[in-house]
């Protein structure tokens, strides 16, 4: 079995639901369209890597037009986030996917400049030696994890809106003698000013 695959964590893109602190500045509404373009066109990116099998997990469920029109049009399989907290979802999504592949990569829809080179990256490190790999957001948290074992420490008990997720999480594998490789850093998009920055780059 040497099958990776990649889960994206997608919202519906529904007003008041998304990007409520860009929808502060913007709109709830125009903040909703600009989260589904900025997914949608991650989503046609990351599906043209043809040796990664890519999934979106929904959230709340799989009948928003803007899920079918993902499996439409980009031949992507859309499949329901489990239930609980933010890491007690990304955990059960990794470790359910392990179970029939050797590899896999989550990402989030908030930093649309993770590239092809960096999930290539990140597979890349884990079949050399490293046990997690991440890249990092410019907020102090991480846009993309990656690994070939479940490893349930970094998902619970962690307060996600924090500023230093990402440093609690080394430490923690630090603790536990895991390896670790970290991609290059990339915006997330959560406010006007994010948003602007991301534009001028």
């Amino acid at each position: 079995m040497n099958k990776v695959r990649l889960i994206v964590f997608v919202k519906a893109p529904l007003a008041g639901k998304v990007k409520t602190r860009l929808g502060a500045s913007i709109g709830m509404l125009n903040a909703a369209r600009l989260y589904k373009f900025l997914c949608y066109n991650y989503l046609k990116k990351v599906s043209g890597c043809s040796e990664i099998d890519v999934e979106v997990w929904a959230s709340p469920d799989t009948h928003h037009p803007f899920f079918l029109q993902c499996r439409r049009e980009l031949g992507i399989t859309i499949r329901r986030q489990p239930s609980g907290s933010l890491g007690e979802r990304m955990y059960r999504s990794i470790k359910m996917s392990l179970r029939n592949c050797s590899t896999v990569i989550l990402t989030g829809s908030d930093m649309p400049d993770i590239s092809g080179e960096d999930l290539k990256q990140a597979i890349s490190s884990l079949d050399d030696s490293a046990d997690v790999v991440f890249s990092p957001a410019l907020d102090g948290g991480y846009g993309l994890v990656a690994m070939k074992k479940p490893v349930k420490s970094i998902f619970y008990g962690m307060h996600w809106s924090c500023s230093n997720v990402l440093d609690i999480s080394l430490r923690r594998l630090e603790r536990q003698k895991h390896s670790v490789h970290l991609l290059p850093a990339h915006i997330d998009i959560d406010t006007l000013s994010d948003y602007r920055k991301y534009l001028r780059e």
